[in-house]
């Protein structure tokens, strides 16, 4: 007996496969392009679509050798309180002061100097995958949070002193002072703190086993030969940084830091493991990493509230004990947002590179009419496959309508619906079956 193959959401209200075909209702006149992943298929495997809409509305198939789909959203002086953009059927709101822009609440700052600082706001925002909020005063071994990446569980826990290379954070009476320490206990890597090096002492860091040697010199940095200018603290740092990052010379897959005299190493992947030592353990003192790889954590801006944003890692959650942190998922998932000039552009993907893709762009306006413009741009890049169908009644009474293509060979196949109503905003499901 064959087993019946399965069907994808690829866009709907609630119920999407995995999460990454959310929607909102699709307004008057508005147009959505849901994708089909067709490189795991044969060249004739046979698709069917399935189109619910509980509105007057139009079909067309298209094709794409790449991955197209693309929204870009124009910020023009947002005023607070507005929301916009209505993003994958989540809403994002304009607030002007800083220490109200919540991310919990999915506000973002719109208070800065102009249109470009507030896109990077936006932009951060919708790349976070969770918010913090601390009280201050937690209490040690009760107050923890679990972080649970590609590589397990990393607990970061409240401790009566910081201790970051051993991820505990100290308690603090203050949410502010508080929140900067959970900050670094989350963000704390393998590092090197200068302290009056000496020329010939030695900086190792072994990478799929090879050693790569960093030899402090008395007066320069000369990156071809692993030598860094030892001439006081901070210089030999940053000099430092200097060659572990040099393209040709420096150690590929770590990238360096510098903060004062303190150098950082992270990771650039989860394969890119490697290892420290020192030739002196005064003057170059090394600790082992105590956060945990592949996330980012941040301070919002909002008071006592920071984020926690992918680096490289797919798989992320958090989780709190106690009654001191409250933990809040904001991902929007299977986008992936960047900024440029008061532009907002959203890509399927997440800031770690192989994560899950939306198989659905949809972005509004909300209330904000004139200061939050929203294009769908995928449609430029798609070949139309066959004619459309057009003057499609409301089916929403059944499972929807049945429409049928072929793979041929192509990538992607996209299911582009368009809701006819010009009026009222359509309720709309669209799904694939491939045989």
């Amino acid at each position: 007996m064959t087993t019946p193959a399965t069907e994808q959401v690829l866009a709907a209200a609630t119920g999407s496969t995995g999460g990454l075909g959310k929607i909102a209702t699709v307004l008057a006149s508005g147009v959505i392009y849901a994708r089909l992943d067709n490189t795991g298929f044969g060249r004739t495997d046979h698709v069917t679509w399935r189109v619910k809409c509980n509105k007057a509305h139009a079909v067309q198939l298209y094709r794409s050798r790449t991955l197209v789909d693309s929204a870009t959203i124009t910020l023009a002086s947002m005023a607070d309180g507005e929301t916009g953009p209505i993003l994958q059927g989540l809403t994002n709101i304009a607030e002007d002061t800083a220490a109200s822009a919540s991310w919990a609440a999915r506000k973002y700052y719109t208070g800065g100097a102009d249109d470009t600082a507030d896109a990077v706001q936006l932009a951060a925002l919708l790349n976070a995958d969770y918010a913090i909020v601390t009280a201050g005063t937690s209490v040690a071994d009760t107050d923890k949070l679990v972080i649970t990446t590609d590589e397990g569980a990393h607990t970061i826990v409240a401790a009566a002193a910081a201790d970051y290379p051993n991820s505990k954070y100290g308690l603090n009476v203050t949410a502010g002072t508080e929140l900067a320490s959970i900050i670094l206990a989350i963000n704390h890597k393998a590092n090197v703190t200068c302290a009056s090096a000496a020329a010939g002492d030695t900086i190792t860091i072994n990478k799929d086993g090879k050693d790569y040697v960093f030899t402090g010199h008395a007066t320069t940095t000369t990156a071809a030969n692993r030598e860094w200018d030892i001439a006081d603290d901070d210089t030999a740092a940053a000099a430092l940084v200097t060659c572990i990052n040099d393209a040709t010379y420096g150690v590929p897959g770590v990238t360096a830091s510098a903060s004062g005299a303190v150098v950082s190493l992270a990771r650039d992947s989860q394969a890119d493991v490697f290892t420290l030592r020192s030739s002196n353990s005064t003057r170059l003192a090394t600790a082992t990493a105590g956060g945990v790889p592949g996330v980012i954590a941040a301070a919002t801006g909002a008071t006592g509230e920071l984020s926690i944003t992918p680096v490289w890692t797919k798989a992320l959650t958090v989780t709190e004990a106690g009654d001191q942190l409250t933990v809040t998922d904001i991902d929007t998932p299977g986008i992936y947002a960047t900024s440029e000039l008061g532009v907002v552009t959203v890509v399927p993907g997440t800031p770690a590179t192989g994560g899950e893709k939306a198989t659905v762009i949809e972005a509004q306006t909300g209330t904000g009419a004139g200061h939050c413009a929203c294009a769908q741009t995928t449609l430029a890049s798609l070949a139309k496959d066959g004619s459309a169908t057009t003057g499609v009644a409301d089916n929403s009474t059944t499972a929807g309508t049945l429409y049928d293509s072929s793979c041929y060979g192509w990538d992607y196949l996209y299911c582009g619906v368009t809701n006819s109503d010009g009026a009222d905003a359509a309720t709309i499901v669209v799904a694939a079956t491939v045989y």
